[in-house]
């Protein structure tokens, strides 16, 4: 992944519509493993302030791959403290069942790219 970055360092490029290249490290669930490096379309882009916090955490949401029937999105959140060094969080599954949502870990991202 020739211009791929560390994950952090290339979220700020994640825009709707574009596709994203991630290159996974450790999985969670073999079973559900996506291709590795996983290409995949953003589907959105926000951001929220938590006051109390004093942190900003940013989220993008991403088309699952097929095969893993069991998502409705795939996400990375990035907090960004006031203080200190943004961290971001591993690639996660989202599912809305009955109205009840659920979400598991998917796997680590160790770079990503922005590919469009």
């Amino acid at each position: 992944m020739a211009g791929s970055k560390p994950p952090v360092e290339a979220f700020d490029e994640l825009e709707r519509g574009k596709r994203a290249r991630l290159l996974l490290g450790e999985v969670a669930d073999e079973e559900r493993q996506p291709d590795d490096p996983f290409e995949t379309e953003v589907e959105w882009v926000h951001s929220r302030r938590d006051d109390a916090d004093m942190m900003i955490t940013y989220r993008a949401e991403f088309t699952p791959p097929e095969g893993d029937d069991g998502a409705d999105l795939y996400y990375l959140e990035m907090e960004v403290p006031e203080e200190g060094d943004p961290t971001l969080s591993a690639l996660m599954a989202e599912s809305n069942d009955d109205g009840e949502r659920t979400t598991r870990r998917v796997a680590a991202v160790e770079r990503l790219e922005v590919v469009d």
